[in-house]
């Protein structure tokens, strides 16, 4: 068990290098994304119903940060079971159903509405300048057609 637990705290290492590095390139990734949604505004609508339904990059990252931090306690917690619990005192080679019982489950915590909206502010901000673009267009043809400039 504690060879184990030794084990797993050098892959824990590992993994935190390698997977800071990859979520840092997805996070630049999805912020180019993001900025693109001043060039086409269909980008901007992807950006904020993916945000706003709990799909994109903000809530993907905290799921599997939450995951990881479970998996780690519970590994610990069977490491250190089998380190120093019933399986070394004699009593039974078998850790104890009660052990078992209680290790947590684990529980998803969404973030909260502000921290996903936040990062789509950008994309909140360009599908506004798009609108009113829209619209001065949809204004400037109107007057045009009322005043005969256009034909029907």
């Amino acid at each position: 068990g504690l060879m184990m637990q030794a084990d797993e705290e050098v892959g824990n290492q590992v993994w935190d290098q390698h997977y800071g590095d990859l979520q840092s390139q997805l996070l630049r990734q999805s912020a180019l994304a993001t900025q693109a949604a001043f060039l086409n505004p269909f980008q901007a609508v992807d950006v904020l119903s993916m945000g706003l339904a709990g799909t994109d990059l903000t809530h993907d990252l905290a799921f599997q940060r939450q995951a990881e931090d479970y998996r780690r306690v519970l590994v610990t917690s069977l490491n250190d079971e089998h380190a120093h619990g019933r399986a070394r005192t004699g009593e039974s080679r078998d850790s104890s159903a009660a052990f078992f019982a209680g290790l947590d489950a684990f529980h998803y915590h969404a973030p909260e509405f502000e921290a996903s909206i936040r990062p789509r502010l950008t994309a909140l901000i360009a599908l506004s300048l798009w609108a009113t673009f829209l619209l001065a267009v949809v204004l400037l043809g109107a007057n045009r057609l009322e005043r005969g400039d256009l034909p029907c």
